[in-house]
């Protein structure tokens, strides 16, 4: 029988070697399922046919390249082996899953979620020999469930979380994963739960402790994570962070996103939850070294989770504004992220405005953008066109840091004129990544020198300074594209520019003061 055995394996040989291998091995193994099915009519155990099995696809892994659909093929030929409903076969446990691991699919941790969720259906890790190779999966599952099963309630005690992280500990990842695999429901809920507890007379663990924890689960596949997000919303997040981490870079930069001192240091896991989605939103290498740059500022800390959940799209968004001017963006990002950021932000400003400035900071306004999870374009308020959403995530914090790094001061005359033309400039770049034209800029302009409340009443007033309003009015001529005075400039401002299509003015400095127009540190402007 055993020569009859191999025989039947040449085929599978043939295909290894010509690399025709992912379909004719899944229809070898068929004929080998089908060939038991016919010659060996009782229990396939631990002789000569058993291991046979063993070799056999161990000769595979030897000739083949096992990836993920491998795996696959292979977890169907193991489940049909296992016997399936079929009660003519039935293969030991033990047997199935060491030749899992002579495959090299379990100890190399390629065997995807999905597998061994089948597999778990026929292997029962928990009632595996006590003296097998697999004896510490084995026991390591029956004192895990032990430990969460103890108690009639959602409760478990300190003590046995401790031994269920240690007995954990002791598997390697592919170990893990097959006991996650076979915890029910009810075992997962009252595992997450204590995980996570916070109750006031308890001595639960700390967020140190539930770091710990989690960098045992590192090594489940992202499709676990998910699986376990019901659970736990970290692993949840955690897991579709790595399923859209398909930038070369972005796997090191979650990573560091995960272990960052900010982070573990700083904040709790609903606050880790937050980075994580706007990870899996934003996948980009430099939207999540923002996401990890801003986890190490105590301002963020003190936020608000939903003012948090704002900020972290913000910053995922704006990182990842591609038709934006980069220099303009970084620059931006820099001065409020950098380890040395001088300036920081809120979400205070109220009414209407987009945001505004002073002091250090600058303030945002909710009005704009909803809370939660959901990237920014899918954060749109009930009531608020998505234009002034897209607005004030990219060209309002521009706008505002430019008035931050340029020192811009409320006042009555052609400098504050000129900081707020500058803003506006600047934020067009980082929204548009071009500066604008004439037509761009008209109706601000025009806004500008006829506001009647407000900071910028304060420019129409410059207007009437015989000294303040001809230094506006020479600058607004290049706007309007005609001559104008500081007598008529409101009047030819309202009656349109010539030739909107053509560029805009740049900005100046005005008495040799500050003109940045990347919003890069004054001191690194030429």
């Amino acid at each position: 029988m055993i020569d009859e055995f191999t025989a039947d394996t040449d085929d599978l040989r043939t295909f290894a070697d010509t690399g025709r291998h992912r379909l004719a091995t899944l229809a070898s193994v068929s004929r080998l399922i089908a060939f038991h099915r016919s010659r060996v009519g009782g229990v396939l155990g631990d002789g000569p046919t058993g291991e046979a099995v063993g070799h056999t696809l161990a000769e595979l892994h030897d000739r083949l390249t096992i990836g993920n659909a491998m795996a696959e093929t292979v977890a169907d030929a193991l489940e049909a082996f296992a016997g399936g409903d079929d009660p003519l076969i039935s293969v030991d446990p033990l047997i199935v899953t060491a030749a899992m691991r002579e495959v090299g699919l379990v100890t190399t941790g390629r065997l995807t979620s999905g597998a061994a969720d089948r597999l778990a259906g026929r292997v029962d890790v928990g009632g595996l020999a006590d003296d097998g190779p697999l004896a510490t999966i084995g026991a390591a599952h029956r004192m895990v469930v032990a430990d969460i099963d103890r108690g009639d309630d959602l409760g478990i005690s300190n003590g046995e979380l401790n031994r269920v992280r240690d007995h954990l500990a002791d598997l390697d990842p592919a170990g893990i994963e097959l006991v996650f695999a076979q915890l029910t429901d009810v075992q997962l809920e009252r595992l997450f739960h204590n995980v996570h507890s916070s109750g006031f007379w308890s001595n639960d663990w700390n967020d140190r402790e539930r770091t710990e924890f989690y960098r045992l689960l590192a090594p489940l596949p992202a499709d676990r994570k998910l699986a376990l997000g019901a659970n736990s919303p970290y692993l949840g997040a955690w897991g579709s962070a790595e399923r859209a981490a398909t930038d070369p870079g972005a796997p090191a930069a979650l990573d560091g996103l995960l272990t960052g001192d900010g982070v573990t240091g700083r904040l709790d896991f609903e606050e880790r939850t937050a980075l994580l989605r706007q990870a899996a939103n934003y996948p980009t290498p430099a939207a999540i070294d923002n996401l990890t740059r801003l986890a190490d500022h105590g301002w963020f800390d003190g936020m608000s989770l939903d003012d948090q959940q704002r900020t972290t799209k913000l910053i995922g968004h704006l990182s990842s504004h591609h038709p934006g001017d980069r220099a303009v963006i970084d620059h931006t990002l820099d001065q409020v992220l950098a380890p040395d950021a001088p300036y920081r932000f809120d979400w205070d400003r109220g009414g209407t405005a987009y945001g505004s400035a002073g002091g250090g900071e600058f303030h945002l306004n909710r009005r704009y953008l909803d809370a939660g999870d959901d990237p920014v374009s899918a954060s749109v308020p009930a009531g608020i066109h998505p234009d002034d959403t897209e607005h004030m995530v990219t060209h309002t914090v521009a706008h505002e840091v430019n008035h931050l790094v340029n020192d811009d001061r409320v006042d009555a005359s052609f400098e504050y004129f000129m900081g707020e033309y500058r803003a506006y400039w600047v934020g067009h770049l980082a929204q548009f990544g071009s500066p604008p034209t004439r037509g761009d800029v008209e109706a601000r302009v025009r806004y500008l020198l006829t506001a009647t409340d407000g900071a910028y009443r304060h420019i129409a007033d410059a207007v009437d300074d015989p000294i303040e309003g001809p230094r506006i009015a020479a600058f607004a001529a290049d706007i309007v594209g005609r001559a104008v005075t500081a007598d008529d400039l409101v009047v030819e401002i309202r009656a349109g520019v010539t030739d909107p299509d053509d560029p805009a003015p740049a900005p100046i400095p005005v008495d040799d003061g500050p003109n940045s127009t990347t919003n890069a540190p004054i001191e690194d402007v030429p």
